[in-house]
């Protein structure tokens, strides 16, 4: 499901300007998160913190509250919350950073958020994201999927790779990638 946007009205757009080039992409991943672009939209993961920053220990320490952004030209999608453990971002980023399988699909502890990619040819990869918006309003589920190239794609798993070193696991405990 995609948010309209009304005739002649922008949306808001948190990325301030995007522009479509490999430079841009990595400046944005070093300052704030992980964008992976498609032709008509754009799909940003940010880590906000760990949801429990004082506990240092056991499987709650390491939650983290990640805000996934779907910005496309009809509108804009966002959910933020506890979606992820560290580990599993960790896992996320080393699985396509080099893009070794042609196909991957992950799932994560918490269901809201799911990730697969498939390779269609030399430099073309179909990824598909699925995520769960919980609100008090109802719950909004997002389930699309977008060409990439390979770069776009490696440079998007190189920018989770960025954000795990940055929120790395604090406890033994491990989360569940499937």
């Amino acid at each position: 499901m995609t948010l309209p946007v009304q005739r002649g009205q922008r949306p808001s757009l948190f990325l301030e300007v995007i522009v479509f080039t490999t430079e841009s992409i990595r400046t944005v991943q070093k300052t704030r998160g992980a964008a992976l672009l498609g032709t008509k939209c754009v799909l940003r993961v940010e880590v906000l913190g760990y949801e429990f920053p004082h506990v240092t220990t056991g499987l709650d320490a390491d939650w983290l509250i990640v805000r996934a952004d779907w910005l496309a030209q009809t509108g804009r999608l966002r959910c933020e919350g506890a979606h992820l453990l560290a580990d599993e971002l960790a896992a996320w980023g080393a699985s396509i950073a080099t893009l070794d399988l042609d196909e991957i699909a992950l799932a994560f502890t918490e269901p809201n958020l799911r990730f697969a990619y498939s390779k269609r040819g030399p430099d073309l990869h179909v990824a598909r994201i699925e995520m769960l918006c919980e609100s008090s309003q109802g719950d909004i589920q997002l389930e699309t999927s977008l060409e990439v190239s390979s770069i776009m794609l490696t440079s998007f798993g190189r920018g989770l790779q960025a954000l795990a070193r940055r929120f790395p696991a604090r406890s033994r405990s491990r989360g569940r990638v499937s």
